[in-house]
């Protein structure tokens, strides 16, 4: 079996908006990065940024990519284990 994240790298499970909007803090905090800096990377306004993480907007799928991109993440799709599929 082929493991898709390697070790020592961080990994995020994401379910919701609100989660997205958490985990887009984490990584912006993590990597020392302030929503003026992370706007600039992406090409948006620190406004915008400030929404994503707040959950008071939720990027439309090909923002959300760009954004974790240029951030230095991959956003992987694995299927769910069959007794947890709805």
């Amino acid at each position: 079996m082929t493991t898709l994240i390697p070790p020592g790298h961080r990994a995020f499970r994401i379910s919701s908006a609100v989660q997205l909007a958490g985990v887009l803090r984490t990584i912006r905090r993590a990597l020392g990065l302030r929503q003026l800096d992370v706007a600039k990377l992406a090409y948006l306004d620190q406004g915008t940024i400030c929404k994503y993480e707040g959950g008071g907007r939720i990027p439309r799928l090909d923002d959300a990519l760009q954004l974790l991109d240029r951030l230095g993440y991959d956003v992987i799709i694995v299927e769910r284990d069959p007794e947890r599929r709805r």
